[in-house]
């Protein structure tokens, strides 16, 4: 209904009834989802350490040209990596509550950083940190924002598989501070756009498509936001967003 009238107000309160209605009902599956994603990681866990034990107890005892040594690497690894989805998903499907303290973002930035400078010399990537005029410390919780910060530093790199460079820049806003991670990769297809925050997405091969679904739950779990678009002379740029301040119903 179009109309300026009444009729027109009472379909226009309908309609944004009708959307708050939808909206509640998406969260209940969504919550839904999330309980049973969150009891199948965790009995998947428990198998999946008892296979990687038993798997590099195996590795230890076998020579390096024993013709069965690949394929208990190839056990090893996978299971490796199922354990990090299957963590992933725990912390996504239930993720704890930020315990904040006054952190240094820079000091932070540098020590994440240091936890991927084998992968960055190995694939020629000039990595720069830039610190920010006047950033003060900030209330986070250290272990939650560095896992953020690590999942947009291997994202970087990821983009980078023939060398390239990334930035990391903080800067103040007006009651936030803002980490910009920029790279000189290919950037965000527009078809992938609208869809990179979404759990289970991924345009790379063999990716989780977690770690970003993941990182923006816990920005958020700050109180803060994390949003991505790409830099005018190419490449992709995130931006995470962390209030100064712990907002107390973040």
């Amino acid at each position: 209904v179009r109309s300026r009238d009444e009729l027109g107000d009472l379909a226009e309160t309908f309609n944004e009834m009708a959307a708050r209605v939808e909206q509640s009902s998406q969260a209940q599956k969504l919550a839904a989802v999330g309980q049973l994603a969150a009891g199948l990681a965790h009995e998947i866990h428990n198998p999946l350490n008892v296979v990687s034990g038993f798997a590099d107890y195996l590795l230890e005892k076998t020579s390096a040209d024993d013709p069965r040594r690949p394929a208990l690497e190839d056990i090893s690894r996978e299971t490796a990596r199922c354990q990090r989805l299957v963590s992933q998903l725990l912390d996504f499907a239930r993720p704890k509550k930020p315990t904040r303290e006054p952190t240094d973002l820079d000091a932070l930035i540098a020590e994440t950083a240091g936890l991927i400078q084998s992968q960055v010399h190995a694939q020629g990537i000039d990595l720069r940190i830039v610190p920010g005029a006047d950033v003060p410390r900030v209330e986070l919780d250290r272990d939650q924002i560095k896992q953020v910060l690590l999942n947009l530093l291997l994202n970087a790199c990821q983009a980078l598989p023939r060398g390239g460079a990334i930035v990391v820049e903080t800067r103040r806003a007006a009651a936030s501070v803002e980490v910009a991670v920029s790279d000189t990769g290919p950037g965000i297809a527009d078809h992938d756009a609208e869809k990179l925050f979404t759990p289970f997405f991924s345009s790379k091969d063999g990716g989780t498509g977690l770690g970003l679904a993941l990182s923006l739950v816990l920005a958020r779990s700050h109180g803060g936001g994390l949003r991505a678009h790409n830099a005018p002379g190419g490449g992709a740029v995130f931006t995470l967003t962390l209030p100064l301040r712990a907002e107390p119903d973040a």
